[in-house]
């Protein structure tokens, strides 16, 4: 099996409207706008409060911490939640505008 990257962690934000009810051991997400629910275990919850803020190593460390999960198992769980969570629209990662690459051939920057 080839090394994931976790290049897709990046920028991470959690989209605004959505809401929570905390069942204890387990969070329910659910997006107004479409009408999907989903359902988190602990692990997850770390994930979805934790990761946007504190970046990987730092949220890594605190599932290691909290949970006692080793950090394969962790990194293994992180990757799972993130890659679910931007493909249901609970996460999503802002971009920079780009140009077009014929307008940067063309923009003098020695001009500014």
């Amino acid at each position: 099996m080839p090394k994931r990257s976790f290049s897709n962690i990046r920028n991470l934000q959690r989209k605004c409207d959505i809401v929570e009810t905390d069942l204890g051991n387990e969070l329910v997400l659910l997006d107004p706008e479409s009408q999907v629910l989903y359902l988190l275990d602990e692990l997850g919850m770390y994930v979805w409060r934790h990761l946007p803020e504190l970046g990987l190593h730092e949220t890594l460390d605190l599932i290691i911490e909290k949970l006692r999960l080793t950090k394969a198992e962790a990194l293994r769980g992180i990757d799972s939640y993130v890659l679910d969570l931007l493909m249901s629209g609970f996460f999503y990662q802002p971009s920079a505008a780009r140009l077009p690459s014929y307008l940067h051939a063309s923009y003098d920057v020695s001009k500014n």
